[in-house]
């Protein structure tokens, strides 16, 4: 039997309102609508990403960590290499203090007349802060050896204030390191030589 396109169109009304599982009746009008438009009932699809696209995310954030990470690594250390020469500076300043009264440098940090911002050790040669140690030295050793020498490890990075050689100071840098040779280069740092796995930097 031939029915009329009338009556192909309340049959599809029919349909959509089956196939209508919300009771929401602006939701309903707008599946209704596209039913009376004499097209498909609508269909919804779950929306979401392609494997190039997450792979392209992917890329991106590796490519922004690699260049992070290193960057931020690098401000760490010259942040804490700063504290280590202010600490070490005022303790080089204390030492001239204390040559001055007695005519000679003190291995014992605890004979200066300075605050200490750190926990002195039991040989009373050093105190330990957060992130690196400070250690007093008479200034009898050769080379490089500083009255005021403050260091830290991985990777390891060391100052020291000289009363030798023109009151020089030195930055020691782990040779392998990238990050604190580029921290000695950074406060000016030339480079002098290599001894016992680091590299000297005299600061300018």
């Amino acid at each position: 039997m031939k029915t009329s396109r009338h009556d192909d169109i309340f049959v599809k009304r029919q349909e959509c309102r089956v196939k209508t599982p919300w009771h929401d009746d602006n939701i309903n009008k707008v599946i209704l609508r596209g039913c009376n438009s004499g097209s498909s009932p609508l269909s919804f699809k779950q929306a979401g990403f392609t494997l190039i696209e997450l792979l392209v995310v992917v890329l991106i954030i590796g490519i922004l960590t690699a260049i992070a990470v290193p960057q931020y690594r690098l401000a760490v250390m010259k942040a804490r290499y700063t504290q280590m020469m202010i600490l070490g500076n005022a303790i080089r300043q204390a030492q001239d203090r204390y040559y001055m009264a007695n005519g000679y440098y003190t291995t014992q940090i605890g004979d200066l007349d300075i605050g200490l911002p750190c926990m002195v050790n039991e040989s009373g040669t050093g105190c330990a802060a957060k992130n690196f140690t400070c250690y007093t030295n008479d200034g009898t050793g050769g080379g490089t050896t500083g009255v005021a020498y403050c260091k830290s490890w991985n990777p390891y990075l060391a100052y020291s204030a000289s009363p030798r050689y023109g009151e020089k100071r030195y930055c020691f840098a782990e040779e392998n390191s990238d990050t604190a040779n580029r921290v000695c280069l950074s406060f000016g740092g030339v480079y002098k030589n290599t001894v016992n796995g680091h590299k000297d930097y005299e600061l300018q």
